[in-house]
């Protein structure tokens, strides 16, 4: 007994194309996260006296603007801004925000985020502790 072979559906060519998409983009969906690294992605920053917090003010800029594609459009004693995102790039913007406390401690707040439906490049919670340990590791 042979095999016996069935008659090939043909499909026009803009058909052929869409399903090439369709399959792309299923492969490219966004994968979900592993909570673990998510909770360390919002681990606060958070530094004791005036100068560790100084120090660690001057380390997350460094990080920044070593990392950052965009260019950094401000940044303060207690605000770090850079340009972007760009609509549809998956590069990450950064917004940092240095909250004091009264007793001289901070809390740095780490905002990342692009514009791209498929996600960031690097991911940014992955992002976000690569920005904290560069800080923190920095002594």
């Amino acid at each position: 007994m042979g095999f016996r072979f069935r008659k090939r559906i043909k499909l026009a060519p803009g058909v052929k194309l869409n399903v090439a998409i369709l399959l792309f983009l299923a492969g490219c969906a966004i994968q979900p996260v592993d909570p673990a690294i998510l909770a360390a992605s919002k681990e606060p920053l958070t530094c004791a006296n005036k100068e560790e917090c100084d120090f660690y003010w001057q380390r997350a800029q460094a990080y920044v603007s070593k990392n950052s594609t965009y260019r950094i459009q401000s940044v303060s004693d207690t605000v770090l801004t850079t340009d972007g995102p760009i609509y549809g790039s998956a590069e990450n913007a950064y917004h940092l925000i240095k909250v004091p406390n009264a007793d001289g401690s901070a809390t740095i707040e780490v905002q990342i985020a692009c514009d791209n439906p498929f996600g960031c490049h690097p991911d940014r919670t992955v992002e976000a502790i690569n920005l904290k340990r560069f800080v923190r590791e920095s002594k």
